[in-house]
């Protein structure tokens, strides 16, 4: 089983427009409104290739019949904790250059109660998990070293840890089995801009010096650079029509993590999830793949050692 703590979760609120004008006037169309948070699209993605998968978050009264819908058919299990205040609304805004703006509220600040009973509920399931994800940003009021400590309570060598800033700096000393930052994440981490995939490389090794034993950078289409202490590895995926990349990386974490439960290697994770990361992007739905669209682009997935 794959336990997933996305204790962060998001009402997705999806839009298109024709530009995005800062100061201007923007007329939304076609919206929907859909369950998310990065820890929901990571389990939906898990759920979705299926490996028994549950999530660990919060939940409001309002959005609670949303998200028991959703995870019902997706056959996906929600162990929430109840908030008083909503959660928070994540927009994206999808313009006719296909460009994504995302806005993302920072949803509310939960009482000691409440991170209390995330951890604990967390802990609880991880007893019956073989991987465990730490996935998105904490709800105001958890520390920044939350993460890391459930690491070290869970047992860092079955934890893959998707997060930004403090919470990610500190996750990554707890030294997880995997840390899976983004291009932008890694640069802020390593202190160099990432023009190249061999500067790519680079930062992924520093990364890894610092704990953890793989490095899963994702770098969005130009795939993702798998670093490990023995080797390093290019993981490309075909170029495919992007109808929305938002959750891209999100749908990726899935994929390694499903790979990573059913016993393969970390170079077959990592060309199993770059096949799941391509494949979102073909679905218009926010952090939403399709079984079929990863089994059509795997195929296709290219694997190149790289010299560090």
């Amino acid at each position: 089983m794959i336990v997933v703590g996305g204790f962060n979760t998001a009402l997705d609120k999806l839009a298109r427009i024709d530009a995005f004008e800062p100061g201007g006037v923007m007329r939304l169309r076609d919206v929907r409104t859909l369950p998310g948070g990065k820890g929901f699209h990571v389990a939906l993605a898990c759920a979705t290739l299926g490996a028994p998968a549950t999530l660990v978050g919060i939940i409001d009264d309002a959005s609670r019949s949303l998200f028991e819908s959703a995870v019902t058919q997706a056959g996906l299990r929600f162990a929430w904790v109840t908030v008083s205040e909503p959660i928070r609304t994540c927009f994206a805004l999808l313009d006719a250059d296909g460009r994504t703006t995302e806005l993302l509220e920072p949803g509310p600040e939960v009482p000691d109660r409440v991170a209390t009973a995330l951890s604990e509920s967390l802990r609880r399931e991880a007893d019956h998990a073989q991987v465990v994800v730490l996935s998105g940003s904490l709800p105001s009021g958890l520390p920044a070293d939350t993460y890391a400590t459930l690491i070290q309570q869970i047992g860092r060598d079955r934890v893959l840890l998707d997060s930004s800033g403090a919470a990610l700096e500190k996750g990554i000393a707890a030294a997880p089995m995997l840390v899976k930052p983004n291009r932008q994440e890694a640069e802020q981490i390593v202190g160099f801009q990432i023009q190249s995939i061999d500067d790519a490389a680079r930062a992924a090794a520093a990364i890894g010096a610092r704990g953890p034993r793989c490095v899963l950078m994702s770098l969005g289409s130009q795939g993702a650079v798998l670093w490990t202490s023995e080797r390093t590895w290019r993981v490309s995926g075909p170029q495919v029509p992007v109808r929305n990349s938002v959750g891209a990386g999100d749908c990726l974490l899935g994929g390694f993590a499903t790979s990573l439960m059913r016993g393969c290697s970390f170079e077959r994770c990592a060309r199993f999830a770059v096949a799941c990361g391509t494949a979102k992007v073909l679905h218009p739905d926010t952090g939403i793949l399709r079984a079929a669209d990863v089994e059509e682009v795997a195929a296709a997935v290219v694997v190149t050692e790289l010299a560090v």
